[in-house]
């Protein structure tokens, strides 16, 4: 039996744009690429791009620059 997990998709409040902003600021730009690699990669695959998974990619990145 093939389980599914319900995702909310909805919009950000004020308080959650400023802090995602403020993670994206922060990241060089290597990591920046990076992020944008990581969503374009998601979109070949679905067609939408949920907050937990945007901030999963956003972790990712900025995880990749440090590592390089």
């Amino acid at each position: 039996m093939k389980k599914t997990v319900e995702v909310h998709v909805g919009y950000l409040d004020t308080e959650e744009s400023h802090a995602l902003k403020a993670r994206v600021y922060d990241l060089n730009e290597l990591a920046v690429k990076q992020a944008l690699y990581g969503i374009i990669q998601i979109f070949t695959m679905k067609a939408k791009l949920s907050i937990p998974i945007f901030e999963e990619v956003l972790d990712d990145a900025g995880k990749y620059s440090k590592a390089k």
